[in-house]
């Protein structure tokens, strides 16, 4: 039972994560109906933002996850304007796959200049606690891991409240609705696609920040987090935050569980295998919901 319950410590530790690079793409999608393919990288900026600033500028290190987190979300931004707007310029439908093959060439040119600025190997991020944690019935829990569960609950909390008691918050959900009748109810929609973005990479952000010590700084991990959100959406459900948070649990604990009692090398298998049986019982997700257009 130790080893079961360390297994399951490890998995919701490292799942919080999977659920905010989840959270940034139904932020965007949810207001923008765009996938952004990019987000992956976005994480992966923000612990690489937070390793420059921290050991290279020598900055204190609230100060340089905020900024780092801040800096990942105006790339976002930058990703939205030169691969996303000139799309909607020309009246594209975001239905195809137009967006999607930009924003994963954005991904890709994101990936390349982070190898060209800080190499292609990892970089020892240091840590920010101690390696030694609580010994708690024979189960180990880190200072480390509390920051990463606690941190993406925190996270997603305070966007929810954005959400729901915010005006910015509400226009964005009216864009999600309809855009067009957000725009004809005086919501600026051009400003709320850009906030989208913003938003979604500024979660992300965080979320690199929380996954450094873990990771190290390693500019190839965008990929590997990007699938791993993508799966977290759709166990979780596209367009429910506190669904991606429960996707990115389940996935990281049934991780975890391959890990432990099988073998590392299926851990990617386990995830796609668990998305695909769970969409099989409900498409939409655990926490999704159904919607009905008249038309």
């Amino acid at each position: 039972m130790q080893l079961f319950f360390q297994a399951v410590v490890s998995g919701l530790s490292i799942g919080a994560v999977y659920a905010l690079v989840g959270v940034g793409y139904n932020v965007i999608f949810a207001a923008t109906r765009v996938f952004n393919l990019a987000q992956g990288q976005i994480l992966m900026l923000g612990v690489m933002f937070t390793y420059a600033l921290r050991q290279e500028w020598g900055l204190n290190t609230v100060l340089a996850v905020g900024l780092a987190a801040i800096f990942a979300g105006l790339v976002n931004v930058l990703v939205d304007r030169l691969s996303v707007a000139p799309l909607r310029q020309t009246g594209h439908t975001f239905h195809g796959i137009g967006t999607l093959v930009t924003t994963l060439g954005a991904s890709i040119v994101i990936a390349n200049l982070a190898q060209l600025h800080w190499g292609a190997a990892a970089l020892p991020f240091e840590r920010f606690f101690p390696v030694r944690g609580w010994n708690l019935g024979g189960v180990i829990i880190t200072k480390q891991q509390v920051l990463m569960v606690g941190g993406a609950i925190l996270i997603i909390g305070l966007y929810q409240m954005f959400i729901d008691r915010t005006r910015w918050g509400i226009g964005l959900s009216a864009m999600a609705e309809d855009s067009d009748a957000a725009a004809l109810r005086g919501v600026p929609v051009a400003f709320g696609r850009s906030l989208a973005f913003f938003l979604g990479g500024l979660i992300s952000g965080l979320g690199g920040a929380l996954i450094g010590p873990v990771t190290a700084a390693d500019p190839n991990l965008g990929y590997t987090f990007g699938l791993k959100g993508f799966v977290a959406v759709a166990i979780g459900g596209f367009g429910s935050a506190t669904g991606a948070l429960a996707g990115g649990f389940v996935l990281g604990i049934s991780e975890a569980m391959m890990v432990t009692y099988s073998n590392d090398a299926y851990r990617t298998f386990a995830g796609l295998g668990l998305m695909l049986i769970i969409l099989l019982v409900r498409p939409q997700g655990l926490m999704g919901r159904v919607s009905l257009r008249q038309v």
